[in-house]
């Protein structure tokens, strides 16, 4: 009983925050005054949003074996959790680094 009240919560929850993501498009939409959004991307675009993908991958990679050797060493649980948590921010760091990297030099 207990595990489908929260599997219905969650369902609520994530139905609640779709909803609240497509107005939030359509306000920005109405206060940007934008008549049509463009999403053409081209080439470019595309082979920098790859590299910083793979440059966030590797990193987070490194750094989630490297919790996790220390989670064989006898690391505390709730650190390596941390740990793994601060990995993603790190990974996402690098990320947005990687591409503005890119763009400055143009690929």
């Amino acid at each position: 009983i207990i595990a489908y009240e929260l599997e219905a919560e969650s369902e609520a929850m994530f139905g609640g925050e779709i909803a609240v993501t497509i107005l939030f498009s359509i306000l920005f939409a109405i206060a940007a005054n934008e008549p049509k959004p463009s999403f053409v991307v081209d080439e470019r675009d595309r082979l920098i949003e790859l590299r910083g993908m793979q440059a966030f991958f590797a990193t987070f990679m490194f750094l989630f074996f490297a919790a996790m050797l220390a989670l064989s060493l006898g690391t505390a649980p709730v650190t390596v959790c941390f740990l793994i948590v601060l990995a993603m921010f790190i990974g996402s760091v690098t990320d947005d680094i990687t591409k503005l990297i890119l763009y400055r030099r143009g690929l």
